[in-house]
This record gives structure tokens, sequence and C-alpha cells, in this order.
């Protein structure tokens, strides 16, 4: 992931600071892939975690 992306995710989704090992393990192991209906180039990965920072969450990470 670019310094970019995470740049992205720790400031507009401060929950997720210190969670990139979660972050990865989505991209690796997805429970669910689908495809963007707005850019067909781009998959939306999920999975979901009883227990996050917040409370009970999806992960949902987009990918090129």
């Amino acid at each position: 992931m670019s310094d970019e992306r995470m740049t992205h995710i720790e400031s507009d989704h401060p929950e997720m600071v210190d969670q990139f090992d979660r972050v990865a393990e989505t991209l690796r192991e997805p429970h669910t892939t689908v495809k963007s209906r707005v850019d067909e180039e781009v998959e939306l990965h999920y999975r979901s975690y009883e227990i996050g920072p917040v409370t009970q969450k999806y992960v949902l990470l987009s990918k090129l």
C-alpha cells in the first residue's frame, strides 16, 4: 500500500490507526469481494471483525 493511501486511512479514518494488520488481512483474505457499481475496474474488499477499536465493524478497501 502506498504512503499516500496509508496517510489517507490515518487522517480520514482515525479509528483505523494501528489497524494496518487488519487492512493487510482484508486485502489478502476478504470475506466478500464485489465490483464497484461506479468504476468497473475497482474491487471492494470487505472483512468483518467482531471486536475492533470502536465496535464491531467491516473493513472496506477498494483496490484498482
